[in-house]
């Protein structure tokens, strides 16, 4: 049997950190590493601000907030909710699902405990609640660098498991 496990690599050239999507096989003889592809320059702000989702969504209950959006909804605010607090709403945006520079590059933006990039983007957006019990879709907010109260964690899987609504477009 053949196990593939996708993850960031970050690779320092000239001082500068750049990341690349590295798949990992487990083979008969082993494990097999291989670069499937660039992410983008790698940018390391400090956090400036704490604002939570409830702020920032300008809701009275969280609970209408994520009764009212649909899931891609909820997930680009929470990207909306990193680059504020990160003060990079300016700096960065995200089209159809990938994020970039201004300058219209791929970047990658080392937030919390991950990465946000359109390879995390993506696989949240992708995000199949059918055979998962919370774990999956748990590591793929980790992995991207979000950050989500227990609280509204529970409440966005709920929703991922009564949804039926097409997921719609992802923009920022």
């Amino acid at each position: 049997m053949i196990k593939i496990f996708m993850f960031i690599r970050l690779k320092k050239i000239k001082g500068k950190n750049y990341a690349y999507l590295v798949s990992n096989t487990w083979t008969e003889k082993g494990s097999r590493q291989k670069v499937t592809g660039y992410l983008g320059k790698v940018h390391s702000p400090e956090k400036k601000r704490a604002k939570t989702l409830m702020e920032f969504a300008s809701s009275e209950k969280i609970e209408d907030f994520f009764s009212n959006n649909s899931y891609t909804e909820i997930i680009s605010k929470l990207v909306q909710l990193e680059l504020h607090n990160h003060g990079l709403e300016d700096s960065f945006f995200v089209l159809d699902g990938r994020l970039k520079t201004l300058s219209g590059k791929d970047a990658v933006i080392q937030l919390n405990q991950g990465f946000l990039c359109s390879e995390t983007i993506k696989k949240l957006i992708e995000y199949n609640a059918e055979e998962d019990d919370g774990y999956l879709l748990a590591n793929l907010i980790t992995y991207a660098g979000l950050s989500l109260e227990k609280d509204h964690f529970v409440l966005l899987f709920e929703k991922t498991k009564t949804a039926k609504e097409p997921k719609g477009d992802f923009y920022y």
